[in-house]
């Protein structure tokens, strides 16, 4: 059983899953676990020869104080696997607050751990519409148009954690005491000079993927092993970018085609919102998990059971105050487990980080396996479970605010060329 060459921690579920894939399409083998494995057992039972270890946490949704007992075990076990290069998986919106979800603060505990060093800062990911430059971090919004990250029509609003500075240094400067500094396009090539002498974090700019894999050379040339590094998926990206090529041979693999699709909705972005209106422009059957969640798990298999996909939802494109937010999760956690027992569930597909993370956990998932990717930032996995009846279970997890308009349609199989 040898050592992974990447081990990540990712700060929530989606999050993992597209680090996930950013691995894979460099023919890696790629196995994520949730992070009750780490808390009960060492990750080493879990391992069975992946090239590269994840741990999809939850740490973009946690009070800063609660960071120490969630990130802390899982970098101490990294250090004992000796994985060569490590990863703290974190949103390229920069989802973090002094408060909540402190990307400052997961800074110092990886400072604890392999005391310290220069880390390098890449939110950027091209691919999705995030880019820095000059240290500042853009995005692309709903409506089509670039915006600065705090002047985002979503990401400036965001109920947990808005976006009040664009400027990543400031951002983290807000966070920690680190020294925090910055590397701008033009320089990039100098950064193992950097790293030589600086101790702290340096935010790294990167508006292409070429600018990435000169970013992935530079980090890997830089220091003794290991390599610490933060950063989106485009972080993951550089960094696979410079290890050999998997074993996996032939054409990517694709998502086969599933008929009974049950998706769970717990994210209030407007993106999911229009994919949610575009399945059921395609024949999905749409429930609205507020209306009575204790009938939803009824409900779900009526439709299932007819041959039918079905998506449930707590919101629509805006957040609902009178939601009871763990209600509606735990009849989620039950429509699966009902739908899964009654023998009509082909497909899950869950839509929200948070949402994805917290369910997973409550129906006893360990661990998750790369099968094909599905849509940009969302993949098709084989669940390890607990319970017999999820076990293999097929899972699809995305960020809200990622997935194109036929995400759903392209989640359970179907192609353009199928319409």
């Amino acid at each position: 059983m040898g050592v992974p060459l990447v081990c990540f921690y990712g700060d929530d579920l989606t999050g993992s899953t597209d680090a996930m894939a950013n691995f894979a399409r460099r023919g890696l083998s790629v196995r994520l676990v949730l992070p009750n494995v780490v808390r009960e057992r060492h990750l080493s039972s879990v391992l069975r020869g992946p090239d590269v270890l994840g741990v999809a946490g939850t740490a973009r949704s946690l009070p800063t104080e609660r960071l120490d007992d969630e990130v802390g075990p899982v970098f101490e076990a990294f250090r004992e696997l000796g994985a060569p290069i490590v990863q703290y998986k974190i949103c390229s919106t920069f989802d973090s607050s002094p408060r909540v979800g402190s990307i400052g603060r997961a800074c110092e505990l990886a400072f604890d751990v392999w005391g310290p060093r220069a880390i390098p800062i890449v939110p950027a990911q091209p691919s999705l519409g995030r880019w820095t430059v000059f240290g500042t971090h853009f995005a692309l919004a709903p409506d089509g148009r670039v915006y600065r990250l705090d002047r985002h029509p979503v990401m400036s609003v965001h109920p947990v954690t808005p976006a009040t500075e664009a400027d990543l240094v400031l951002a983290l400067r807000a966070q920690t005491a680190l020294p925090v500094v910055s590397l701008h396009w033009p320089e990039l090539a100098f950064y193992p000079e950097l790293a030589a002498k600086e101790r702290g974090l340096v935010v790294l700019d990167a508006r292409s993927d070429a600018d990435l894999r000169r970013i992935g050379l530079g980090v890997r040339a830089a220091g003794d092993p290991p390599l610490v590094a933060v950063g989106s998926g485009g972080m993951s990206y550089a960094l696979a970018s410079t290890l050999p090529a998997g074993r996996r041979k032939g054409p990517r693999p694709r998502a086969h085609r599933a008929n009974r699709v049950l998706a769970l909705s717990g994210t209030c972005a407007q993106s999911t919102a229009r994919q949610i209106e575009n399945a059921a422009a395609h024949g999905w059957v749409a429930l609205d998990a507020r209306a009575s969640p204790g009938s939803l798990p009824k409900e779900a298999c009526r439709v299932l059971r007819s041959g039918r996909s079905t998506v449930a939802y707590s919101a629509l494109g805006s957040a609902d105050e009178a939601c009871d937010t763990a209600t509606i999760e735990a009849a989620f956690v039950k429509t699966v487990v009902a739908a899964a027992r009654d023998g009509c569930l082909d497909r899950l597909v869950i839509a929200g980080g948070d949402t994805a993370g917290r369910a997973l956990s409550a129906l006893g998932v360990e661990a998750l396996e790369y099968v094909a990717e599905v849509d940009r930032g969302a993949v098709l996995c084989r669940a390890t479970a607990t319970r017999g009846e999820l076990d293999g279970l097929e899972v699809v997890a995305k960020g809200g605010q990622v997935g194109s308009l036929d995400f759903f349609e392209r989640a359970r199989g179907r192609r353009r060329r199928d319409a």
